[in-house]
């Protein structure tokens, strides 16, 4: 599991474990739960608890993001082309206010 949670963005989960180890990795986690057994996770700004009635975090994320994915886009297929790697490919820009 520490590959994954190296090379991702965000942490969807809710499981015990993973909100822990998405903490250690400094990767922000929403834990779909009502509660949490690591409340520093959630005290510290990594972690969000979305509950069934809880519709902010639906509201927080821009559908449309910042307006610029095909120049994104576009950039990475460029890098990959001319250096040859695929490490661009493996995790995308963080969620605009995650830790809030």
């Amino acid at each position: 599991m520490q590959r994954p949670l190296a090379d991702c963005a965000l942490a969807l989960t809710d499981s015990g474990g993973l909100r822990k180890e998405a903490y250690f990795h400094r990767k922000p986690c929403v834990t779909l739960r009502d509660d949490t057994e690591w409340s520093e996770t959630v005290n510290a700004g990594w972690n969000r608890l979305w509950t069934v009635n809880d519709d902010r975090p639906r509201r927080e994320i821009d559908d449309y993001g910042a307006g610029d994915a095909a120049e994104q886009i576009v950039a990475t297929i460029a890098r990959f082309v001319v250096q040859g790697r695929d490490e661009d490919f493996a995790a995308p820009r963080a969620m605009t206010g995650a830790r809030s």
